[in-house]
């Protein structure tokens, strides 16, 4: 599947599904199942995937986000993200759920709550009336 900007075939996940739901087993504590898994629009650089898991008998959707195979010189860990956007909803920003991380930083990546929106950068751009985004956008700067 693109990206949303090329056409190129999608990138695998950062692991194996088995892997991966190791992983999340381990984690959450029960076995967990990848029902589907796609690779969500807007990343210029770093990979964001969409996961819908089972867990327990009960859905989840969640987001790994994952580092690009070859990072950038001044790309943070995604442990450091992770950290940062703990501290961040911590603090009150407005910020999807992180979850999970590799702790063991191997793999570059981590799980995030799925929060539904536009990443589309043309659609935002051209929107008539941004008045409400960028009243969005000052209160979590203020916040930050």
């Amino acid at each position: 599947m693109p990206d949303g900007l090329h056409s190129a075939a999608a990138p695998p996940l950062p692991l194996s599904q088995a892997e991966l739901m190791a992983h999340l087993g381990r984690w959450i504590g029960e076995p967990v199942l990848l029902e589907e898994h796609a690779l969500l629009p807007g990343g210029a650089i770093q990979h964001n995937w969409l996961l819908d898991l089972r867990i327990g008998g009960a859905p989840r959707t969640v987001v790994l986000r994952a580092s690009p195979a070859i990072p950038l010189p001044e790309s943070r860990s995604k442990t450091f993200e992770f950290d940062i956007l703990t501290r961040a909803r911590g603090g009150g920003v407005n910020v999807a759920e992180p979850l999970w991380h590799d702790s063991d930083g191997g793999s570059g990546y981590f799980i995030s709550a799925f929060v539904a929106g536009n990443a589309d950068r043309e659609a935002l751009w051209k929107s008539p009336d941004n008045g409400a985004l960028l009243a969005d956008l000052g209160l979590e700067l203020a916040v930050i």
